[in-house]
């Protein structure tokens, strides 16, 4: 009976009963027509791309020929890399269950909830089922046991509302991906495929968008190279879509896979354009000397919302989602010291996906990993918190940044939380939305960015509105001014870093230092 089923399916082309979703299913005649997965609202021939890929693609349209970009958007269609178009998904969690690959940090639950997050987090994509597997390795062919293989591709060859399958793990090499399109007759995603739609919904800015279409690259080709591998022939030849490009003798396969290696090559280019320009943004923080502190975490931590508490900027709007923040943004916000600090809110991490996925956020995350202090902002009142920690703390690690980095740990959400709850954390404790907690964090913040910067207090007797009045003005932070007994001076209260405070010395040898510490 199954295989009976099994064959149908492969000979048929089943329509999928919601007919909101309009998805259709491709049929296995042939195993190189999982290449040619496509949807019923795709137009044959040319095709409509998703209106966030044309704002990209005309902004670098001055370099790339209109064959690469429709190549490109064909291909971007076949591959199902469109967040917009929906799913109707079920999502399978495998899990190792014994052994040193066993993660001994979460829970089986707590991942598979993580993973109907993910899905939740695209529009139009609907969890319809989900299954929790364990499984003795990864790193099979199919990913699951034979047994277990067999049961889930009877229960989804057999359930028409499903049009996806989410394997939720790292990424899938090709060859399982292949297997997997095989036997189950949807589209397959691993986590990076996911959290790349995510991004590419979430990307607003061009420096975003060029960023998350770099990332995806290197998803692509493995996709190719996946369903290429094993193959006695190369991918089928489509003379409708080919036009001058794949000529000469030149399969289909390694015309796509040329066409990633000009696109890498543009965006590439185009993000050394714009990372020239934030290194002069730096260049111009660097000397004017401004303290930067970076916040880092999970993805969902309350990032966001801190900046927003801290600063007062009604023109921040934190989000409840999942990698609600993808662009690199600067805030001014002042200490009590009166000492202007940057802060710098960065792309949330997440477990169980590819560094490299993160990493394509290099030149934003710079102003991470190069600011003076970091602060490692935790959801405590998360139940899967150990993992998110280490998560980060790894992250941090395979992207270089400084482990001897000063950093302030800061525990979020307490208002979640009961006070029972609480004493097991030592840490500093804050809610970012209710605004508990704030005011020993700024002082932490302040105690270590004076240490870092090497900044030192002095209390200097001036003449009002002198020459040593205004240079200070400029160049000082000025912390309080206090009247003296001769109304023409006052005592100045500063701080200064170190080079400005041997400026000061070489400008004015003889101002009076009442106070230097």
């Amino acid at each position: 009976m199954v295989m009976n089923l099994i064959s149908l399916t492969r000979k048929l082309v089943h329509q999928v009963k919601n007919s909101s979703l309009n998805q259709i299913r491709f049929t296995l005649e042939n195993p190189n027509q999982m290449y040619l997965l496509c949807s019923r609202s795709m137009s044959v021939g040319k095709v409509n791309c998703n209106s966030k890929e044309n704002d990209l693609e005309l902004e670098l349209a001055s370099e790339q020929d209109n064959q690469d970009i429709h190549d490109y958007e064909e291909l971007v269609h076949k591959m199902h890399l469109l967040p917009d178009a929906g799913h109707q998904v079920a999502i399978l969690q495998p899990f190792v269950k014994w052994g040193p690959k066993k993660n001994l940090l979460t829970t089986p639950d707590l991942m598979l909830e993580e993973a109907k997050a993910l899905i939740d987090s695209l529009p139009n994509w609907k969890c319809v089922d989900s299954i929790k597997i364990p499984v003795e390795s990864l790193e099979k062919k199919n990913v699951f046991g034979s047994g277990q293989f067999e049961d889930l591709q009877k229960k989804i060859v057999r359930n028409p509302n499903i049009s996806a399958v989410f394997i939720s793990t790292n990424i899938l090499r090709g060859i399982q991906r292949k297997e997997l399109m095989m036997a189950f007759g949807v589209p397959i995603f691993d986590r990076y495929s996911v959290v790349l739609q995510i991004f590419k919904d979430r990307a607003r800015t061009r420096e975003a968008k060029l960023q998350v279409a770099f990332a995806e690259i290197p998803y692509l080709r493995s996709c190719l190279v996946g369903l290429q591998k094993g193959t006695k022939s190369n991918l089928p030849v489509d003379n409708t879509n080919r036009g001058s490009r794949g000529g000469g003798g030149e399969s289909v396969y390694d015309s796509q896979i040329h066409l990633l290696d000009r696109r890498e090559i543009k965006i590439k280019k185009e993000l050394e354009k714009l990372s020239k320009k934030r290194t002069l943004l730096k260049c111009e923080r660097k000397k004017r000397e401004f303290p930067v502190v970076a916040i880092v975490g999970y993805t969902n931590c309350g990032k966001t919302t801190l900046i927003k508490s801290l600063t007062g900027d009604s023109k921040i709007t934190p989000r409840d989602a999942l990698f609600a923040t993808l662009d690199v943004t600067v805030h001014g916000f002042k200490l009590p010291c009166n000492l202007t600090v940057l802060l710098v809110d960065t792309v949330g991490f997440i477990s169980n996906i590819p560094v490299n996925l993160i990493a394509a956020f290099n030149s934003t995350l710079r102003d991470a990993i190069d600011a003076d202090v970091l602060i490692h902002l935790q959801d405590v009142s998360h139940p899967d918190l150990k993992n998110q920690v280490a998560t980060v703390k790894d992250t941090l690690l395979q992207l270089n940044i400084d482990s001897t980095k000063p950093m302030i740990q800061v525990a979020n959400k307490i208002d979640k939380m009961t006070l029972e709850q609480l004493e097991d954390f030592s840490d500093l404790q804050i809610s970012a939305k209710e605004g508990d907690g704030l005011e020993e964090l700024v002082e932490s913040i302040q105690i270590k960015l004076l240490e870092v910067t090497n900044r030192r207090y002095l209390r200097l007797m001036v003449l009002s509105g002198g020459t040593e009045y205004s240079w200070l003005h400029k160049e000082a932070t000025i912390i309080k001014y206090t009247n003296t007994r001769d109304p023409q001076y006052l005592a100045l209260d500063v701080l200064v870093t170190p080079s400005t405070y041997g400026k000061l010395r070489s400008n004015f040898p003889n101002i009076r230092v009442l106070t230097a510490k």
